[in-house]
């Protein structure tokens, strides 16, 4: 969600108070601010906060080191596209 929070704030559209307070407004905020024109790009956002953010955080499901690698890639890939590198 930091990641998002930088992407959000590098538009210039919006201030660090304006930030999403949580996380069922990061969608919108996504749809609204990073506009989103690839719906595979929407669809790789709504798969990685279901397994990251969803079953990884909250209900501490992903617990195998392939999977994590597998979800860190795909995250990489994501930010990658918004034009975000993130290093290993």
């Amino acid at each position: 969600m930091k990641a998002l929070d930088y992407a959000f704030l590098s538009t210039g559209n919006i201030t660090k108070e304006g930030l999403p307070e949580s996380e069922e407004r990061y969608g919108g905020y996504i749809d609204r601010y990073l506009l989103f024109k690839d719906a595979k790009l929407k669809d790789l956002f709504e798969n990685l906060y279901n397994e990251v953010y969803v079953a990884g955080y909250y209900r501490g499901l992903i617990r195998s080191k392939n999977m994590i690698d597998l979800d860190f890639e795909a995250t990489k890939e994501f930010f990658y596209r918004l034009g975000i590198e993130i290093e290993d």
